[in-house]
């Protein structure tokens, strides 16, 4: 938690010279004391408590929407891409009981993703994390914990990212505002924890700070109202994994821009947010290719923060997951999957391999699509026959038996096989001369009957890549 410092002013000092009285010239006469003029009523201060109280729930909406350009210079050969990206997430905090807690918490909340939603370029590219639970809390030592619920899992990449937002649990510890202020008064406000959610940093912010100055108090809303600017500093490090590309890159971020904060008096909390800023990437890629990586972003964020009723009614709503469109350039398909799922590393080159654990590791989907090339004229059936007599020999004791799937892709080679409690549907197809595609959907065994129910809509959803 960060800890707003003012520095103390020295004492003024004031020195005053007497003139000399020299005996050619006669005393001055003592000066008529000015009327004293009345003393200046102090400033009001508002108090900026924050903190949630036991059993308080808060939802926080956060909308942004963001347009960046990359420019990707290897020698001579420059590539340019435009993108516009906007994504509105409900989120409901909920600080418990410090009663009931373990003697090593300080204290613990419950953080509930009521929905997330995001678009890039108008495709739906929501996150995993719709109905996720999760428990949040510090320990003694001051460090935050963030751990999911119900057995779900989300991908590495996002439990980091949800791991530092979880400081600004309830738009409260993220938030340092000093103790009181009054109107003009002026301040700096670490944005280190702000900076994910208004800005989408993912690096380290070694720079992150806004100057705010309390601009007024709205007698009629019972609001009171902070204007600044911010300075941001983010170390960018992104592997090709992590952007999904023949490339990571390396760099720095530096994001300037205004914010402003609304505080509610009466409610004593954050109840606004509004962040405007732009990004400058400079850096470089790694991996096989070399070259100058350049970019601008243009970011406009929304935080809103309400209790009571709607929070009460957001925690009761139920999760709906929007089907997002996953290219697999190497095997030139795109697949919809639930927004439920997440990519992960596959041990397996070109391939690419999706997980769900919307209903517990135990009950887990898995989706692979995978590439193969083969040299010569063959046909489906043989190219499935082929990788069929590989996988038989991989799977030892494991089931094989022939099985139907209906997709857009055309004629098909299908199995189904179990191994190691396993089980699941594996179809190879032919997308042109030499070019196939294997999409492979399984799960536990135990859980085959429910879990299988939408492999059908799984590979019915597969499409041919337009040429590039």
């Amino acid at each position: 938690m960060y800890l707003l410092r003012f520095a103390s002013s020295p004492a003024a000092f004031v020195l005053a010279f007497a003139a000399a009285a020299f005996p050619q010239q006669p005393p001055a006469p003592a000066p008529v004391p000015a009327p004293a003029a009345p003393a200046a009523a102090p400033a009001k201060k508002v108090e900026f408590a924050n903190a949630l109280t036991p059993g308080e729930a808060r939802l926080v909406e956060i909308r942004t929407v963001s347009v960046s350009t990359i420019r990707i210079q290897a020698g001579d050969q420059g590539t340019d891409s435009k993108s516009r990206e906007e994504s509105t997430t409900f989120l409901v905090d909920t600080l418990l009981d410090p009663a009931g807690l373990p003697k090593d918490r300080i204290w613990s909340g419950r953080r509930r993703f009521v929905k997330t939603q995001a678009t890039k370029d108008g495709v739906v590219t929501d996150p995993e994390v719709t109905g996720l639970d999760a428990d949040v809390w510090v320990d003694t030592a001051s460090k935050i914990h963030f751990s999911c619920r119900d057995e779900r899992m989300v991908s590495p990449a996002k439990m980091d990212a949800l791991l530092r937002e979880a400081c600004l649990f309830g738009v409260a510890a993220g938030v340092p505002l000093p103790a009181s202020a009054a109107v003009g008064d002026e301040f700096d406000l670490p944005f280190g924890a702000l900076a994910p959610w208004c800005l989408g940093t993912e690096g380290a912010t070694p720079k992150a700070n806004a100057h705010l100055r309390f601009d007024e108090v709205d007698a009629k809303k019972n609001v009171a109202r902070l204007k600044g600017t911010l300075h941001v500093e983010e170390i960018v490090e992104k592997s090709a994994e992590q952007l999904d590309a023949p490339f990571g890159i390396k760099g720095t971020g530096t994001y300037d821009g205004s914010v402003s904060i609304e505080y509610d008096v009466a409610a004593r909390r954050v109840a606004r947010i509004v962040c405007r800023a732009r990004a400058v990437l400079e850096g470089e890629t790694v991996g096989s290719v070399a070259a100058k990586a350049s970019g601008t972003n243009v970011i406009e964020t929304t935080i809103t923060c309400l209790t009571g009723a709607p929070a009460a009614s957001a925690l009761n709503e139920k999760p709906r997951f929007r089907d997002v469109p996953r290219d697999v350039a190497a095997a030139g398909v795109s697949i919809d999957l639930p927004s439920h799922f997440f990519k992960y590393a596959s041990k397996i080159p070109n391939t690419a391999t999706y997980r769900s654990d919307l209903v517990g590791e135990k009950a887990y989907v898995r989706v692979l699509v995978m590439p193969i090339e083969e040299a010569g004229k063959k046909s489906v059936k043989e190219v499935g026959d082929n990788f069929r007599a590989g996988f038989s020999e991989k799977i030892g004791k494991g089931t094989i038996v022939d099985a139907k799937v209906s997709w857009g892709l055309g004629n098909t080679n299908a199995f189904e096989f179990t191994r190691d409690g396993e089980r699941g549907v594996c179809a190879v197809a032919m997308l042109g001369p030499s070019r196939f595609v294997v999409v492979q959907c399984a799960c536990p065994e135990a859980a085959w009957a429910e879990r299988s129910k939408e492999f059908p809509k799984y590979f019915q959803s597969l499409k041919k890549l337009p040429a590039r």
